[in-house]
């Protein structure tokens, strides 16, 4: 968590200029400044997904406040519309999911090729998304992400099989096409920022230098290139606020550090994880080491590693820090995990 997410949102709005990845760090950093006095010991810093780059991002700043750092499932998006993440996405999973990348296609490509039909269907305005056809547009080339991203294309991936070939998957899709698109109505908007004002931080930050996915929409190339917002969409910026001048170089800089400077970097991912088509390099840092889980998700850590590399993992740990581990790793609960991660909230 840090300035404008979650608990950390101004009840009477905020100055987005501060929301940078420097500012974060300086905020990082003055925590560590008021509270090393009191805990002298060495320090590890670590987060989840967002966490996670926002601890990339104090390292790179402040590298010396923390003796090693351990991030979580945390891309380094390359730019706005990285089609690192296309090429990812394009064969997650593997041949075993082929057929169920091919019936999320079919999914779209029924939504635009009648967009004709379900356009006058969206209720409100779209001066945010553009139009509602791009609003439509917005909407495809996510569903495969969302599946992988939290493990659930094992229960998921069956029904969207079965639905392709469905007498009532044309009924079906109309129904509900219309209100997909209409989620990005510039009324639905406000309301979602009136919710959860942190959902649109993390929108700004991409279009200022996060950089975001790029869309996975070659199987709709037949219905021309969309002319759409850049990056995630300026649909997500919070109200009121002009597209940012994207700053190109955040986030090839944070990597060129990483693989330069960087040390005692410990990096965890999942194989099935969208977000993983992003992942930061460590090639080139001193005592640094990236782990895929195989078949993991966007909810992975320490306890999901194989025996061998669970033990290799701790005992870094333990050599960075000059100390032994207390006990044994939490066992990973079956059910999916609760993330407060933003990232789930902003629909890809």
């Amino acid at each position: 968590e840090h300035r404008f997410f979650d608990d950390s949102t101004p009840q009477t709005g905020g100055d987005y200029q501060t929301l940078t990845i420097l500012q974060s760090a300086w905020d990082s950093h003055r925590v560590v400044e008021l509270l090393h006095p009191l805990l002298s010991a060495k320090w590890v810093n670590t987060g989840h997904s967002k966490g996670g780059m926002t601890a990339m991002y104090h390292r790179r700043f402040f590298p010396c406040d923390v003796e090693a750092t351990v991030p979580y499932v945390a891309p380094l998006s390359l730019g706005r519309g990285d089609v690192r993440y296309d090429a990812w996405l394009g064969q997650v999973g593997g041949p075993a999911y082929a057929t169920c990348r091919q019936a999320c296609d079919t999914m779209d490509l029924e939504v635009i090729s009648r967009a004709a039909e379900f356009t006058p269907q969206m209720t409100g305005t779209y001066a945010r998304a553009g139009s509602a056809l791009n609003a439509l547009w917005l909407t495809t080339g996510r569903w495969s992400w969302g599946m992988f991203q939290y493990g659930e294309q094992d229960s998921e991936c069956p029904a969207y099989e079965n639905l392709v070939t469905h007498p009532t998957f044309s009924d079906y899709i109309g129904a509900n096409a219309a209100d997909w698109g209409t989620g990005l109505s510039d009324q639905s908007l406000a309301q979602q920022h009136q919710q959860d004002p942190s959902f649109f931080a993390y929108g700004f930050q991409t279009q200022n230098e996060l950089g975001s996915p790029g869309y996975r929409r070659a199987h709709l190339a037949a219905f021309g290139t969309p002319q759409l917002p850049d990056g995630t969409a300026l649909a997500y910026l919070p109200p009121g606020l002009p597209l940012p001048r994207f700053e190109s170089r955040a986030m090839p800089d944070v990597q060129a550090w990483l693989s330069t400077y960087g040390e005692r970097f410990l990096l965890i991912y999942g194989e099935f994880d969208p977000w993983t088509g992003g992942m930061a390099s460590v090639t080139g840092a001193t005592d640094s080491v990236r782990y895929v889980v195989p078949g993991g998700d966007h909810g992975v850590g320490l306890s999901d590693l194989s025996p061998g590399e669970r033990e290799a993992a701790l005992q870094r740990l333990e050599g960075w820090l000059g100390i032994p581990r207390l006990g044994g790793l939490p066992k990973r609960p079956d059910e999916a995990p609760a993330f407060r991660d933003v990232m789930r909230r902003v629909p890809l």
